[in-house]
C-alpha cells in the first residue's frame, strides 16, 4: 500500500517498487478506478488492466529514474509529471510523464490518471 504524504513520496516509491519488480507495491500506488495510458492511444481502465500493464512493464527487466518536473496542488488534487529514464542492458528510453494523482481519504496520494506517453 502506498505511504506516499506527497507527490514527491509518490514519485520516490514509484521508482523503488518499479526497480524491484513490485508489481503488487506498484499497482497499490493507483485508485481503483484509474485509468492509465498502456501504450499511446491505448488505456488500462481499473485496477485489473492497471496491475497488468504495470507486470508487462516490469516484465522487461528494465529499471527507471525519476526526476519530479512540476506539481501543481489543488485541495486533494494534483497535477504533476516527471521525466524519466528506463535503462536494461544496452537499451535505454526516456520520457516525461502526466499525471493526476488524489489524496485518499487516510492522506495518501494514489495516482487517478497516469500517462508515461506525454512528452
Amino acid at each position: 500500500m502506498s505511504m506516499a504524504h506527497t507527490i514527491q513520496d509518490l514519485h520516490r516509491e514509484f521508482e523503488a517498487a518499479f526497480n524491484a519488480a513490485d508489481v503488487d507495491g506498484l499497482a497499490a500506488m493507483y485508485e481503483a478506478g484509474a485509468v492509465m495510458a498502456a501504450q499511446p492511444g491505448q488505456y488500462a481502465r481499473g485496477a485489473a488492466e492497471v496491475r497488468a500493464t504495470l507486470a508487462a512493464i516490469l516484465s522487461s527487466g528494465m529499471k527507471i529514474k525519476l526526476s519530479t518536473v512540476y506539481v501543481m496542488e489543488r485541495d486533494d488534487l494534483a497535477l504533476c509529471s516527471c521525466d524519466y529514464v528506463l535503462s536494461g542492458g544496452d537499451a535505454e528510453s526516456r520520457g516525461r510523464t502526466s499525471e493526476l494523482a488524489r489524496r485518499q481519504a487516510d492522506g495518501k496520494w494514489r495516482y487517478a490518471i497516469d500517462n508515461p506517453w506525454s512528452a
